[in-house]
């Protein structure tokens, strides 16, 4: 499975985007501007996190077995730790709204990619 990330829009304080899954588009992306990943591609896993107490997807880059950042739920950049990455329904400039819909719709897709053997690269562009 790819994964697109496609920045359109940078602001002060949220990067704002489009997560395109096999040439279709998904749902938009918020991120926090200091924190945002560099561009480039990133392996994505399902792990447990445990301070969240449930399975989330992590990006991870080249052999590094530390997640760089996580695709999460909430609302707009102030509620995010480090550099995660929110979906949703753009509302705003740097919020979303659905974004627990969008979450879950797209973990079950990713999850199900995973139990069938597939990778899967997810690619941030600006």
């Amino acid at each position: 499975m790819k994964i697109e990330i496609i920045r359109t829009t940078r602001r002060k304080q949220s990067v704002d985007g489009e997560m395109v899954i096999d040439g279709i588009k998904v749902c938009h992306t918020v991120e926090n501007a200091v924190w945002c990943l560099p561009p480039g591609r990133y392996r994505v896993e399902i792990v447990y996190i445990r301070s969240l107490a449930r399975k989330m997807p992590c990006l991870f880059s080249g052999d590094d077995n530390q997640p760089k950042a996580m695709v999460m739920m909430g609302n707009g950049v102030f509620c995010l730790r480090c550099a995660n990455i929110i979906v949703g329904e753009q509302l705003v400039p740097g919020c979303v709204k659905k974004s627990a819909a969008a979450f879950n719709v797209l973990y079950e897709r990713l999850r199900k990619s995973l139990a069938r053997g597939h990778s899967i690269d997810m690619t941030i562009v600006e």
